[in-house]
């Protein structure tokens, strides 16, 4: 997260993130690509709200992204806490 911006964020995150989440570096990977999935800039950044909600233990994005993770798991034949997931190459800055 860009340092200038942490003074703005972490008054929403603050006890949002599931910080006891093992699979919180799978999460934040999955929620760092969607953000640029949708191109970044103001449209990624009015759905930070919603890819966020994916930290919060039981909310219905956090159920979804563990499935994706599960999923994922099994295709590639690993344990969830093994799979790292790469920035996609075409991102614009």
């Amino acid at each position: 997260m860009n340092p200038f911006m942490v003074h703005i964020y972490f008054p929403i995150i603050d006890g949002s993130i599931y910080t006891a989440n093992p699979y919180l570096l799978q999460y934040e990977n999955l929620i760092e690509n969607k953000f640029f999935e949708l191109g970044g800039g103001k449209k990624g950044f009015r759905e930070l709200p919603k890819l966020m909600r994916a930290s919060s233990f039981g909310t219905n994005e956090y159920k979804i992204v563990l499935s994706e993770l599960q999923t994922d798991a099994i295709n590639l034949k690993c344990k969830i806490e093994e799979i790292v997931y790469e920035w996609k190459e075409d991102i614009k800055w």
